[in-house]
């Protein structure tokens, strides 16, 4: 949970102190705010809207324990999922996504990898992709998946029985989406979970709170 808060800029345990205490962040608050009041589907578009400019902005190279590792990778992992799948009929699978995005580390890989599963699409040899980066873990692909959906709110889970993909509906979240990852990020050094966190926080663009 404490890695699902910071990747989407939500909180973060601040060990400045003797005891770790958890800061929740301005977007943290407000996306709170909206629970304690009521999510429904008239009014979810309206966080998702915030929530999804702070998700664009995640590296996969950040100061939180989990990132440390990917260290040369300048690589915004939602917003690369949410232009791939843009590219490629709103779609994407977990296989294209073990073998030909998580598997990328910067921009120029991510238009390789679509061209990739194009060419997968076509003949259907999952060769074409590469190989796997996952060793066939779906909870690991779902779980990045959430991510990337805020909570499966922009993107849905996948239907059991269907076809394999993930797709963003049409609509509003095809929208915000569309807007979102037409954004281009710099890539940034940040030294401390805190000032990561709460730079994704800032990307939100929330208005001042006038309560």
């Amino acid at each position: 949970m404490s890695q699902l808060l910071r990747n989407i800029g939500l909180a973060y345990t601040d060990n400045s102190g003797n005891d770790g205490v958890v800061r929740v962040t301005r977007l943290g608050q407000e996306v709170l705010g909206w629970r304690q009041d009521g999510l429904n589907n008239n009014n979810v578009r309206i966080i998702a809207r915030y929530a999804a400019r702070a998700i664009a902005a995640a590296q996969l190279h950040n100061p939180t324990r989990e990132a440390k590792g990917y260290v040369g990778a300048r690589v915004f992992p939602f917003q690369f999922i949410w232009r791939a799948m843009l590219a490629l009929d709103n779609r994407i699978s977990i296989p294209e996504l073990e073998r030909a995005i998580f598997v990328v580390n910067d921009e120029a890989d991510l238009g390789e990898a679509i061209l990739k599963i194009q060419g997968y699409r076509e003949t259907g040899n999952l060769d074409d992709l590469g190989a796997t980066n996952a060793n066939g873990d779906d909870e690991g692909v779902a779980a990045w998946m959430c991510w990337a959906s805020f909570g499966w709110t922009l993107i849905p889970k996948r239907k059991a029985g269907g076809d394999g993909y993930y797709r963003i509906p049409n609509g509003w979240a095809l929208q915000i989406i569309r807007e979102v990852a037409t954004t281009r990020q710099r890539h940034r050094t940040f030294s401390t979970d805190r000032e990561y966190v709460e730079h994704l926080s800032a990307c939100a663009g929330l208005p001042p709170d006038l309560r």
